[in-house]
């Protein structure tokens, strides 16, 4: 999601960035953001969890099973988010990018070398304070600085004060979702809320 200060939200599906002409629409749409303004990207992050580190290979490589057709789109995307990354650090923007804790996509080559490049920080919050069924930890990696980010922070929330359930062990030992995980993957309102605050501080609309 891209801000664009007075003229409101763009939103880039990350599925759009796969073919080129997803790329080249979101570059067009990166220029358009006024100064210091703030470009939002939540890649899928399915392919870079723990729970799915086998089948995509990356508990043996940050480039995963580059056979998979899953986790070479996610590799493609890794790369694009980056490479917006730089162009957000060359034009004087800030940008954040969303992952879940246990995601791996920041030790990804391209990531990891951006995050350097970029001055890039990471800032641990967590969404159930916000409205989230679940605690839902969140990593927010950016280059905006403590300041503006504040009012993102939010700890951890007691442990049993949670009311979904998203997960439960097989006999096997293998971890299934449950009916109340589809809905966790959305952020919650005032999450979202703030988010937009942050980027309407950074543009000195508020």
């Amino acid at each position: 999601m891209v801000h664009t200060g007075e003229e409101g939200w763009s939103a880039i599906e990350t599925k759009c960035f796969l073919p080129s002409s997803g790329i080249a629409w979101a570059i067009m749409l990166l220029l358009t953001v006024v100064p210091n303004g703030v470009v939002f990207m939540a890649p899928p992050c399915s392919d870079w969890t723990w729970l799915n580190s086998y089948t995509s290979g990356r508990y043996l490589s940050e480039f995963g099973h580059v056979g998979h057709p899953g986790v070479k789109a996610s590799n493609t995307v890794a790369t694009a988010v980056s490479m917006l990354m730089w162009m957000c650090h060359m034009r004087g923007l800030y940008y954040m990018v969303e992952q879940p804790k246990d995601s791996s996509m920041f030790k990804f080559p391209a990531m990891a070398s951006m995050i350097e490049m970029t001055n890039g920080s990471k800032l641990l919050t967590y969404q159930g304070p916000f409205g989230a069924a679940i605690p839902k930890p969140t990593v927010l990696l950016h280059n905006m600085g403590d300041e503006l980010t504040a009012s993102l922070v939010k700890p951890s929330p007691p442990r049993g004060s949670m009311k979904a359930n998203v997960c439960w062990t097989s006999n096997a030992g293998v971890f299934k979702g449950t009916s109340d995980l589809k809905a966790t993957e959305h952020y919650p309102t005032s999450f979202a809320q703030e988010l937009a605050n942050v980027a309407a501080r950074a543009v000195g609309l508020v």
